[in-house]
């Protein structure tokens, strides 16, 4: 941090200048207004500006409107004003002064005043740094939104970055729970660890607790290696435990004891393992009624619901499938947006989207790959259902360059049921 002590006493400028830079602070002597101006001329801004009042022909409050006149950063100004001249120090806060102090001046007072705007500077940046990341991922592919609703989420993404509480986001499937916790952790100050998605609806049940917490080697049958879970290889990053109403109500009970202690127990092992994560849950279930229903814990229900995201369906953010729609083609068909007209829009709007953003997608990718269902098909050439979902299945494969992995994200089915249907189309 950067201060200009402008003052046209030398000793007084050597007094605090000392200070200043036995605290570790930056610090630049100045004896009047022409030395502000010459210094500004050079592109030196200081993070603080303390001010005597009086400078010669020129004033502090000189100093100030040309600030704020003429420079964009903020600067924290703080003028020193003599015995009786009250007056002067008010009408400074007035214009814009962020404070002031008396003659003969306090160092420990003064002390305290730059700590405090040291802490705000600190604040300013690091909101700063958060707009810009949040910019960044709009403008990418993390958080589509052009609608009040997505507005909103983002602002409570934004809020949820900046604390390590557990989040539970909720909403039907396909709306982007992952997506918006993705978000959170790329914000978060968790960003340079890793994000560990877990589908709890894929977890076998015999296998959920070594998926989760990791085994020692013999901990069971066919365990022949000591494995790592999900939750270690999480440490220092972000956890999502996708679709956790479905989690087995024996197991909840383990991952409760694991949000609250940080720690946990491999299979086979007593040793408890320290971890350092953050939790985020999804769910497209009403927990509540899960609850009323004896299937979801009650006390893993509020442990986890500390700070809570409900992202309602594309259907009712109608702007949003604009917007979506146009950052698809621009990713997956750039040569074709100019083949965007109000028509597809307008049905696009009208649709209802059960499956929203994923239907959303994968709608658009039938569109444009089967560019003859755009027209009436003749009757010759009509096909079976199960042909046309056979037929979309191998092309969204060949798209995703043979990934079977990446084909059964786009369609949004586990990757073991992927490879079932293609089995059945060989």
């Amino acid at each position: 941090m950067k201060i200009f002590v402008i003052d046209d006493e030398k000793n007084q400028r050597l007094l605090l200048s000392d200070y200043f830079n036995d605290l570790g602070y930056v610090t630049k002597t100045l004896s009047c207004y022409n030395d502000f101006i010459h210094e500004i001329s050079l592109n030196n801004l200081p993070d603080i500006i303390i001010s005597d009042y009086r400078l010669g022909d020129k004033t502090g409050e000189d100093i100030l409107k040309y600030i704020n006149k003429n420079i964009k950063k903020k600067i924290f100004f703080i003028m020193i004003t003599a015995y009786g001249t009250i007056e002067n120090a008010v009408n400074a806060i007035k214009i814009g002064a962020y404070d002031y102090i008396s003659k003969p001046v306090n160092l420990e007072e003064i002390g305290l005043k730059i700590e405090r705007i040291n802490k705000e500077i600190e604040l300013i940046n690091n909101n700063i740094e958060l707009n810009e990341k949040i910019d960044k991922l709009i403008s990418s592919e993390l958080f589509i939104s052009e609608s009040p609703a997505s507005r909103k989420i983002l602002e409570l993404i934004k809020k949820a970055s900046a604390v390590d509480y557990p989040v539970l986001i909720t909403g039907e499937t396909g709306v982007g729970k992952e997506v918006a916790a993705q978000a959170i952790h790329k914000l978060s100050p968790r960003s340079t660890g890793k994000f560990i998605p877990v589908n709890c609806a894929a977890l076998p049940r015999e296998l959920a607790e070594s998926e989760l917490f990791g085994s020692e080697k013999g901990a069971f049958t066919g365990s022949i290696s000591r494995v790592k879970g999900k939750f270690e290889e999480s440490d220092k990053g972000t956890i999502l435990l996708d679709e956790i109403g479905e989690m087995p109500f024996d197991l909840q009970t383990k991952l409760l004891r694991a949000i609250e202690t940080k720690k946990i127990n491999r299979i086979g092992s007593s040793k408890e393992i320290d971890i350092d994560i953050r939790v985020i849950a999804a769910t497209n279930r009403n927990l509540e009624d899960q609850i009323n229903a004896g299937k979801f814990r009650k006390d893993l229900y509020y442990r986890l619901n500390v700070i809570r995201i409900d992202i309602p369906p594309i259907r009712d953010r109608p702007e949003d499938i604009i917007a979506l729609t146009n950052y698809f083609i621009a990713k997956e068909f750039p040569e074709q947006l100019n083949s965007i007209d109000m028509k597809l829009i307008d049905g696009l709007q009208q649709k209802e989207w059960k499956g929203n953003v994923r239907e959303l997608f994968n709608y658009l990718r039938m569109y444009f790959l089967f560019p003859e269902t755009k027209t009436n098909i003749p009757d010759r050439e009509l096909k079976t259902l199960k042909e046309i979902e056979n037929d979309y299945i191998l092309k969204i494969l060949k798209y995703s360059g043979n990934s079977i992995a990446k084909a059964a994200k786009i369609l949004g089915v586990h990757r073991n049921t992927l490879s079932n249907k293609l089995k059945e189309i060989e």
